[in-house]
Order: C-alpha cells, then structure tokens, then sequence
C-alpha cells in the first residue's frame, strides 16, 4: 500500500475516521519548489477536540461507507471486511493515566485525539509476517513545555483475534512520540515503556526555558554492539525490560533522530513484533540505520494477532494548536516499494 495524498481527499477505502475530526482538523496542501511539487495531507489538533472513538461500532464503518454512496450489496461487504468488533476500541488503560495535570492549563485525566487507521483486511497483516512502514511527515506549531503529555504522533499495535489478556495490551509496541515538541521513539515490552531514540531535546523535561531541552549528539558507529535503551519507565518509575535487546552500530547511543520541526523526515521501520525470543524492529531516518530492537518485543501471551497502524495525533489535552504534515505513507514487504534510501543494513548478533 502507497499512499501519497495527491488527489486532495481522503481515500475512505483505505482509512478509517471514526477516531477523526475529519473534515475539521484535516487539510489538503501542495509545497512547490523549483524541481519538486509536494502534495501532502495536514493532521491537526486543537484545544477543542476531545476524545471520540467509534472504531468498535459497526455502525460507524456502514456510515462511513453510506457517505462513499455505496450499492446495498457493496455497502454490507463493505461494513463485515473491515471488521470493526475485532479491531476494537484504541485506548490508554485506566491505570496507566495520571491524575495531575502534567501542563498548567492542561487536563491529563481528559485526551485528544485526531488520528486514521487504516480500514481494509488486506492491509493489515499478521504480525508473524514483516512488514515495511515508511512515513514521511513535518510538524507545525510549538507545543507549550509541558513535559510528558503521551503525545503519539504514530502507533503501532495489535489487534487480537481474542480477548485482551492485559490492560496493557492495548498499549502500542511501537511509537512515534511528540512530548515536549521532542521527536522520539519507544517500544514497549508488556508494561514496560522505553526511549530508544531521540531528536535534539528532553521530551520529559518541564521548562520554560528552551536552552534546557539541548541534548547530546548520537555516537558514531562502527559494528554492531549491545547497547542499551535511553529510558525505561513503568508508570513513571525506572523499569527493565526482560529479553528485550536494543543494538547499535557501536554499542553507544543512537544516532541523533531528525527534527521534524525543522524540514521532512523519512522514517522507515521493518516491524516484527512476535512479543516471543524471535521479534526485531529496525528504525532507520532518512535512509540512515538508527537502531534495532530484538528479542521479546511487544507483549506475550496475545496468541494469533493482526497489525494496527494509526496516524494523526493522540495526546493529553493541552493548549495549542498543532499540525502534522504527511506527505507519504507506505507499507510493503519490500523496502524498494517504500524507501529507495534505505540500504537495508543486515547486522546480526
């Protein structure tokens, strides 16, 4: 699946808004430049949205597909292909969300969301089979210094085919993060949480004076070593992930991620979320090898599970307005369908 936004409207074949302000919050844009035109789709959010999320009502979904003006009989294979019950509601476990306001006029004990997942059978593939996520995407707008505000600009999670077996399930393995106006990614082994790669900035940090957000530049690299995660926490204490392995080419930190705030960012992710000894997730950036995670990734004792990828943005409620553009979403087997930058880097143990 390639999906670049070029014909100016969401193709509702493919993405879900039952958990979006769409059209409110949802833009079309085009950047011209002397040698490239960029066609791109803008994902806001604002002091106004609250949290609505209607991706287990099948009637959403037939909605949905009435409005695309589909015959009767297209209407109902429409509605059962999705499969609405089974991808379920997507939300943060009771526990796991703070009382105090973690922003001044903030409310963390309330969330925003503005986010689309993807809708057909056909793109949503077992988790037992890799896959390629490339999306190139900018933000927009200053986030107030707030420290950590679960802001996900990205989610990767499953979708079981029974019961979830833990609150945290539901919580993403995988995740692009915004806290702080701070790009930063994580991976999560059951309730475990951990930062393994960061742009310029503290994304937990809580100030008002922007000089305190600079942090170091990544290590270089050379071959790769074990190396360890930037962070780790467990409802906001230090916590370790059990066989759960984050390799770099030299064993130090990650290379520094790109700031989106400051121009287009490609990030590429070859995904094997198993939760059992045989899972790996490679990041790369803008072609570059970051870092990889092996091992029990995700969470154990699922069973047979689908992928459920999202976009767009889920936060706690805070001020300000905020857009995320998206110039191009991919998902393949094969990298060469996603990103022709990335020289896959075959580095084992």
């Amino acid at each position: 699946m390639r999906e670049g936004f070029g014909h100016g409207r969401l193709n509702k074949f493919v993405w879900a808004t039952c958990q979006a302000d769409y059209p409110r919050l949802f833009t079309f844009d085009e950047e011209v430049t002397n040698t490239t035109t960029t066609r791109y789709l803008t994902a806001s959010i604002d002091k106004d949205r609250g949290d609505v999320d209607n991706c287990a009502s099948r009637e959403a979904y037939r909605k949905q597909g009435v409005d695309l003006g589909l015959a009767p009989e297209r209407l109902e294979r429409y509605t059962a292909d999705d499969d609405a019950t089974d991808l379920g509601f997507s939300m943060i476990a009771p526990d796991a969300r703070s009382l105090e306001s973690r922003c001044e006029e903030g409310d963390s004990t309330k969330v925003q969301r503005n986010e689309l997942r993807l809708l057909q059978k056909k793109y949503v593939h077992d988790v037992s089979d890799p896959h390629w996520y490339t999306i190139r995407f900018r933000t927009r707008g200053t986030p107030p210094p707030c420290g950590s505000s679960r802001w996900i600009m990205a989610q990767w999670k499953y979708a079981p085919a029974s019961e979830w077996p833990h609150d945290y399930s539901q919580n993403p393995f995988l995740a692009q993060r915004f806290d702080n106006g701070v790009f930063h990614i994580t991976a999560q082994r059951d309730r475990c949480r951990c930062m393994v790669a960061v742009a310029d900035g503290d994304p937990d940090l809580k100030t008002d004076d922007p000089s305190l957000l600079a942090a170091p530049e990544g290590q270089g690299q050379r071959a790769l070593k074990k190396s360890q995660p930037l962070k780790c926490t467990r409802e906001d204490k230090v916590c370790t992930p059990e066989g759960f392995t984050v390799w770099t080419t030299d064993g130090g930190e990650p290379p520094q991620l790109p700031d989106p705030r400051k121009g287009w960012v490609t990030m590429s992710y070859r995904i094997k979320p198993l939760g059992a000894e045989q899972g790996q997730i490679d990041v790369y950036a803008n072609g570059r090898f970051i870092v990889r995670m092996s091992g029990h990734v995700g969470h154990d004792g699922l069973g047979p599970s689908r992928m459920k990828f999202k976009f767009g943005a889920y936060r706690d409620r805070i001020t300000g307005t905020h857009h995320m553009d998206v110039d191009r979403i991919c998902i393949s087997r094969k990298i060469g369908n996603c990103d022709r930058t990335v020289t896959q880097v075959e580095l084992t143990d």
